[in-house]
C-alpha cells in the first residue's frame, strides 16, 4: 500500500501446517527386509493375533519384522510455521532508494512416539531383547515427546544510490553507478524440550500419565545473534563493461575470544566486445552477435555453532544428585571462522544459426570455478593425557575446482509448434590441501569396515580397501606382484574374470588396502526439453546423465554375508567345473577381513534417468468454458533409469540416512538406503 508520496508498505503473512503420521522410516523397512532370508513369513500372526519381531539368527542376523514395528509403534508429528514479512520502501529523491525489511519465522513442532507394552507378545517372551523402543530399556513400552521451537528474526536496512552521467549530469559519458549500503541483523532462538515416560500398562487406551517412570531427556535453549554491514559499489560503461567491488563485515555471538568482526571482500567484472562498433558492423557480429567475458571473486564465512567456543562441563545424575564431569568432546575458545574463497571465470556467447525454423540462435555459457575453504571445523582426536577424547578445532583446508557448460536454444519455432532445448554439463573434484599439524584425521564410514583418512593431497570421499586380483601377472598399486611364480600354478582366472584358487574356489585379494580412486563423477549433465503445440498441448521432459560416479554397495556385501543375494545362483566356471560356487561368493565377503572394504562392491554408478515428464492440455482451447484457463497436467518423476549398478538406485547416499547426515565425507555408500521414488502426479490449473 502507498502511505505517502514515494513511500510504500508491504506485508505478507504465511501459515503452514504439517502433519506426519509415518510410524517408521523407509530405511528401517529396507534394512529389515534386506537382512532377512527369503523363507521367512513376516505376515504370520500368532494365536493372539500379534506379529513376531525376531525369527532367530537362521532367518538373518540382522533380520527384523517391519510388521511388528508398525503394530506396536504410533507417531503423531505436528508442525506449525508462521512467517511474517514487512517491507517499507521510500524514494525521497531520484537518486536514492531507502528500503527496510523485517521478517519473523516462528516454528513449533511437537513429535510424539508411542510404543505399546509388548510384554504379552509371545515372541518377545521368548526373545526379550527384540522389543521396539527409543528410550525404554525393556518391553514395557514408552511415550516420548520431542518439542522443538524456533524463533528467527531478520532485519535488513539498505540504501541504494544510483546515478546516470548522461541523464543526470548531462555529460557525454555513458557511465552508470550504483552504491549499496546495508545493515543486516539476524537473531535465532532454538529451544528443544524432550521427555519420555516408560513402563506403560498392558491395557488400552492409556495416557502418558500412567507411565511408571517419567524423565526429562533434554531441556536446551540455543540463542544466536549475528549482525554486520555491507558496502558495494558498481560502475558500468554503457553496455560495454562493468565492474563492482565491496565487502561484508560481520559480528557474531558465537565469536567468543574472536570478538573482532570478520570481513569478507567480493568483486566482479565483465566486458562485452560484441557491444563495440567494429564487432556489430563487421562479419564477426553477423555470426556471433553476443559475446560476454566475466570474472568474479568472493569470500564468505561459516561461523561456529552457538557455544562452540564455550568450554563447559557436562552434567549427569548420580543417585539422587546432579554431578559435573568433563565431556569427551571439548569445545575450543580460540575456534576461528571457516573462510571460503571462490574465483569464477566465464563467458557467454550467442551463435547465429539458420534462417529457417530450425536452430535460429544458439546460446552458450561456460564457467571455470575454483573454491577453497580454510579453517574447516572438525572434532579431532587429542592426547589421552589431556583428559578429553576430541577437541573442536580448525583442522584442515579444502579445495575444489570444476567447469560448467550450458547450451540453450530453440530447436524449432514454427507457426503452431515450438521446441526449446537446454543442456547442462558439469564436472568437479575436491581434495584436502592441508591438515593442522600434518595429522591424519580418521573418519568413520558406512562402507564395509573402512574409515576415511583426511590427509593432505587426498581426494575427498576416497575409499581404501582390498583389491581383487584379476590377472595372474597383476601388479599391485605399490609395485609388488600379486602372485609369486611359485603360487601361480594354484590359481586361475575364473569365467567371471576374477583370480581364484583352483582347489578352494575362493577369490584372491590383496593383503594390503589401496585407494579405489577419485570418487567424483567424470561429469554430470541434464537435457531439458520444452515443447508446445498451439498453446493447447505442452510437453516437458528432462533426462539426467551422470558418468563415472561410484557407489560402495554395502547392502550387497551384507547380503553376500548371509547368502541371500541373487548372485549366489549365478554359475561360474572354475578349473573346468561350472556351478554356483558358494565358496566364491562367501569368499568375497571374507577376503581380507569379514565385512572388510573390497573393490568388488565398489560399483560403477553411472546412469541415465528420466527425471521429470509432464504433459499438459489446455481445455479452454478445446471446449468453450466460462473461465480463462483450465489446464490438466499429467506428470511423473524418476520413471526410467538406465544403469549397470546392481543396487536399488545409483543415486543413493548413506550419508543422508545412517546418522552421518552432517558428514561431508561419507557420500558414496549404499547401506540399505532409501532409493529415489517413482511418482506420478495429476494437477489442475485454473484461472478466471
Amino acid at each position: 500500500m502507498t502511505l505517502a508520496k514515494n513511500l510504500t508498505f508491504r506485508s505478507i503473512t504465511q501459515l503452514a501446517y504439517t502433519k506426519n503420521t509415518i510410524k517408521t522410516y523407509d530405511r528401517a523397512v529396507l534394512y529389515d527386509i534386506n537382512n532377512t532370508r527369503p523363507f521367512n513369513n513376516y505376515d504370520y500372526v500368532d494365536p493372539d493375533g500379534n506379529y513376531a519381531a525376531y525369527y532367530g539368527s537362521a532367518s538373518g542376523v540382522n533380520g527384523y519384522n517391519p510388521n511388528y514395528r508398525l503394530q506396536y509403534r504410533d507417531r503423531q508429528d505436528n508442525k506449525v510455521d508462521i512467517i511474517q514479512s514487512l517491507e517499507l520502501d521510500y524514494k525521497p529523491i531520484k537518486y536514492l532508494d531507502l528500503n527496510a525489511k523485517y521478517g519473523l519465522n516462528y516454528s513449533r513442532e511437537e513429535d510424539r512416539y508411542t510404543y505399546a507394552n509388548q510384554t504379552l507378545n509371545r515372541n518377545i517372551v521368548a526373545n526379550p531383547n527384540y522389543y521396539t523402543a527409543t528410550n525404554a530399556s525393556d518391553a514395557k513400552g514408552e511415550v516420548s515427546n520431542y518439542d522443538y521451537k524456533t524463533v528467527f528474526q531478520n532485519f535488513l536496512a539498505s540504501a541504494i544510490i544510483k546515478t546516470d552521467f548522461q541523464e543526470d549530469f548531462k555529460l557525454n559519458l555513458p557511465i552508470r553507478t550504483s552504491t549499496q549500503l546495508a545493515f543486516d541483523y539476524r537473531k535465532n532462538n532454538y529451544k528443544e524440550y524432550d521427555t519420555y515416560g516408560v513402563g506403560l500398562p498392558t491395557y488400552s487406551p492409556f495416557t502418558a500419565a500412567q507411565a511408571g517412570t517419567y524423565r526429562i531427556l533434554l531441556d536446551n535453549s540455543q540463542p544466536f545473534v549475528t549482525y554486520g554491514y555491507l558496502v558495494n559499489q558498481r560502475i558500468e560503461y554503457g553496455e560495454i563493461a562493468g565492474i563492482s567491488g565491496g565487502f561484508r563485515s560481520d559480528y557474531s555471538s558465537a565469536f567468543g575470544r574472536g570478538s573482532t568482526p570478520f570481513t569478507f571482500p567480493r568483486g566482479d567484472a565483465y566486458v562485452r566486445p560484441s557491444s563495440l562498433n567494429f564487432w556489430q558492423n563487421g562479419a564477426l557480429g553477423a555470426y556471433v552477435p553476443e559475446l560476454k567475458l566475466r570474472a568474479a571473486y568472493g569470500e564468505a564465512g561459516i561461523q561456529p555453532r552457538p557455544f562452540d567456543r564455550y568450554v563447559t562441563l557436562g552434567t549427569r545424575t548420580l543417585g539422587s544428585n546432579n554431578v559435573f564431569y568433563y565431556t569427551p568432546a571439548q569445545n575450543n575458545p580460540d575456534l576461528g571462522v571457516e573462510v571460503s574463497r571462490e574465483l569464477e571465470l566465464g563467458t557467454d556467447f550467442t551463435v547465429k544459426g539458420g534462417n529457417g525454423d530450425w536452430l535460429r540462435r544458439l546460446n552458450f555459457s561456460f564457467t571455470y570455478w575454483k573454491r577453497s575453504t580454510d579453517n574447516a571445523i572438525f572434532n579431532v582426536n587429542v592426547a589421552p593425557s589431556s583428559g578429553s577424547g576430541t577437541l573442536k578445532d580448525n583442522a584442515f583446508s579444502l579445495a575444489s575446482r570444476g567447469t560448467q557448460f550450458s547450451l540453450n536454444t530453440t530447436l524449432y519455432r514454427g507457426r503452431s509448434f515450438t521446441w526449446n532445448f537446454t543442456t547442462n554439463f558439469g564436472h568437479q573434484t575436491s581434495e584436502i590441501t592441508a591438515v593442522k599439524g600434518n595429522q591424519q584425521i580418521v573418519v568413520t564410514s558406512s562402507a564395509g569396515s573402512t574409515n576415511y583418512v583426511l590427509k593432505a593431497g587426498q581426494k575427498i570421499g576416497q575409499l581404501f580397501g582390498f583389491v581383487a586380483i584379476r590377472s595372474l601377472d597383476q601388479i599391485l598399486p605399490d609395485g609388488t606382484p600379486a602372485l609369486t611364480e611359485a603360487q601361480k600354478p594354484n590359481y586361475e582366472v575364473a569365467s567371471n574374470g576374477y583370480v581364484v584358487n583352483k582347489a578352494t574356489k575362493q577369490p584372491l585379494y590383496s593383503t594390503n588396502q589401496y585407494s579405489f580412486g577419485d570418487p567424483n563423477p567424470t561429469f554430470v549433465s541434464s537435457f531439458i526439453n520444452d515443447i508446445s503445440f498451439r498453446d493447447i498441448v505442452t510437453l516437458n521432459f528432462q533426462f539426467d546423465w551422470t558418468q563415472g560416479s561410484h557407489v560402495y554397495n554395502q547392502t550387497k556385501e551384507w547380503m553376500y554375508r548371509d547368502g541371500i543375494h541373487k548372485d549366489y545362483i549365478a554359475p561360474i566356471t572354475i578349473n573346468g567345473q561350472t556351478g554356483a560356487w558358494t565358496a566364491f561368493y562367501r569368499g568375497v565377503y571374507q577376503a581380507g577381513a569379514n565385512n572388510g572394504t573390497k573393490d568388488y562392491f565398489y560399483e560403477d554408478a553411472s546412469f541415465v534417468r528420466l527425471r521429470n515428464v509432464a504433459l499438459g492440455v489446455e481445455l479452454t482451447k478445446i471446449f468453450r468454458l466460462p473461465m480463462k484457463r483450465l489446464q490438466v497436467v499429467f506428470g511423473g518423476r524418476n520413471l526410467l533409469t538406465f544403469t549397470k549398478y546392481t543396487g536399488m538406485d545409483p543415486e543413493v547416499n548413506s550419508g543422508q540416512t545412517t546418522g552421518n547426515e552432517s558428514s561431508a565425507w561419507d557420500r558414496g555408500t549404499d547401506h540399505n538406503t532409501t532409493p529415489n521414488l517413482r511418482s506420478y502426479q495429476v494437477s489442475l490449473n485454473f484461472g478466471f
